[in-house]
Order: structure tokens, then sequence, then C-alpha cells
């Protein structure tokens, strides 16, 4: 144990000071569930849903944001899956890329985890870790690491602390880190999780934000997915020009460099449109094959262009019209 390891070992053993909560010490972004671009609540089927978190839901689970969390631990909210009907459950997970994982090779690290259960029939809920030596894909990470901890799932009937320690395989490329249960469960189960982090050492330090503050949470989980949303009826997203009477090439300008250019479906929501100056236009949008990492070009399509005029993408007379970006794991 390194000398920093034991004074903090002893500091809290002996109720003096404790580790300081600092930016860049937990290598999870968004471990508190601060940042929610694609919305908080309604989450039905296995995706992205609060920013890095991939939740997979099984028979009738609903994901959403919670305000309940753990008394003396520095967040607002906690994710939480409940059930409505039987055979239902639901996983948290979340990926880290390559640039994070190649240099904690052959490191103990320290994951932990708060979490809280209501209803729940019977089984348990695993802390584990899981590892790629060959991408830093989440689908890819199907190697355990080390022991699971396991906790039965009816005893954190209040809020409860896991914790697992492990060491970074020494050809990890990728690492996803989960809470899943080990049964099915039936209707009316509540799962609740919030301030995981993933440090350094054997001892598990107070939780922190990777990013520090809001803004730098914020930055971190743009590097991964972007999403612009309208802030009035007729809000401008990007820029372009026709090339034909049917479609615009046009760019949306990032606001953090991505981890690599935007791949996929674009994530677009209904009442689109573009606007040259005197006339609106419904359009319907989607990724272009010229991204980069810090401009995503779109291609927007209608009838009526004027071609080479340049045209405006904006929100057709709504305040929850979006375009999202996804570079995620």
């Amino acid at each position: 144990m390194s000398r920093a390891q034991l004074t903090s070992t002893v500091e809290q053993n002996t109720g003096g000071a404790v580790a300081p909560f600092v930016a860049g010490k937990n290598f999870i972004a968004n471990g508190g569930f601060d940042i929610w671009q694609r919305g908080t609540s309604g989450f039905t089927t296995s995706g992205y849903m609060a920013d890095n978190w991939y939740s997979v839901t099984a028979g009738t689970t609903t994901f959403s944001q919670d305000t309940d969390v753990p008394s003396g631990v520095p967040v607002q909210y906690s994710m939480k899956w409940v059930t409505s009907a039987s055979s239902s459950f639901g996983q948290y997970i979340v990926s880290l890329e390559q640039a994070v994982v190649k240099p904690l090779r052959g490191q103990t690290l320290t994951l932990s985890i708060w979490l809280k259960t209501a209803s729940y029939g019977s089984g348990n809920l695993i802390l584990r870790a899981n590892y790629s030596n060959s991408s830093d894909a989440r689908t890819n990470q199907t190697t355990t690491v080390g022991s699971d901890t396991i906790i039965t799932g009816t005893t954190p009937t209040s809020w409860t602390k896991l914790t697992k320690t492990f060491t970074m395989p020494s050809d990890a490329v990728g690492i996803s880190l989960l809470l899943i249960p080990d049964t099915a469960q039936g209707s009316g189960v509540t799962v609740k999780a919030t301030a995981m982090q993933l440090e350094l050492g054997s001892v598990p330090t107070p939780f922190s934000r990777a990013g520090g503050t809001l803004q730098g949470e914020l930055a971190l989980c743009q590097r991964y997915y972007y999403r612009q949303t309208a802030q009035t009826a007729y809000s401008l997203f990007g820029s372009g020009i026709a090339y034909s009477t049917t479609a615009i090439n046009g760019y949306v300008k990032f606001p953090v460099t991505m981890r690599t250019a935007p791949y996929g479906a674009l994530d677009t929501s209904s009442n689109l449109g573009v606007y040259d100056g005197a006339n609106l236009i419904s359009a319907t949008f989607a990724l272009n094959t010229l991204n980069t990492l810090d401009i995503g070009s779109v291609v927007a399509t209608s009838s009526g262009l004027t071609q080479w005029r340049p045209y405006h993408f904006i929100s057709n007379n709504s305040t929850s019209s979006y375009i999202g970006f996804s570079a995620e794991l």
C-alpha cells in the first residue's frame, strides 16, 4: 500500500481528514448522473439514457432520473429502474474508452457505487467489471476481471455502498462496469444507483465528479454524444447550401472535440425545417459522411428548394426539436 493510501485509510478510520473531492480522481464521466441530454424519464427499451450510461431493459422495465440520493454524498440525482410486469429487470452499464484504459494497465483500481432497492423479489445484485483486449466498443467487453461483488437484492433497502477492487489487465483495451441482477423480477421492483466511481488504489474514497464541475462533466459527456435542442420555437441548429432542389449539405459545430467522428443514424426529432430568410420549409435530416471530430455534417432533404441558395437548419415552431450526434462506445 502506498503512503498516500495508508494515510487515507488511517485518517478515515480515525475520523480525520479524508481524500479530497478533486477533478480527475474518478475515471467515470457522469458517475453522479448529472447530465441527461436525452431527457430524464420514459426509457423503456435498452439504450443510452443518462449520458454515458447504457441501460438494458428486459420485460416491462422503465428507467428514469430520481432525486432520492444517499445522505452526505455530493450528488443530486440517481437513476432508477422500475418493473411493471413479471420476468423484468434492468442493468446499469458504463464503458471506458482505450485512451482512459490503457494508462491504467497493471494498476490496482477500486470501483464503488451506491444503490438502494424496494420490493425486490429474490436473487442478488452484482457489481462487475468486464474487459476486452482488442476493442473498447461496449459490445466487446465480455471477459470478467477479478471477483464479482455480490449483495442480496433485498438487503440494500436503504442507501448502501458497494465496492470492488481489481487489477486492470495488462492487455486491456476497453472495460465496462456493470451493476446487474442475477434473477428476473416481478412487478413493482425498484433499483436505484448513483455515485459510481473508479479510482486508483485499494481504498474507496468519497465520490467526486470526473469533470470536477457541472460544466466539466457536461464537456466530458459531449465528447461521446452531443444533442442540440431548441431553446425557442425557431432555434438555429446549423447552416448549409442546397446542392439540388431537394437536398442541402450543411454543418453543425460541436462545443467540444468528440471522441471520434459521429457515426450511425443521426438522432433527430420531428418538427425540423430549413429557412432561407423568407421561406420556412419542413425537412428531414440525416448524417452525412463528411463528419470530423469538431463538426457534424448533415444532409437536409425536402422539396421546393432553390439550388445553390444558403439555408438555415431550424426547429419548426417547436421548443422540443433536436439534432443529436453519437460517438459512443
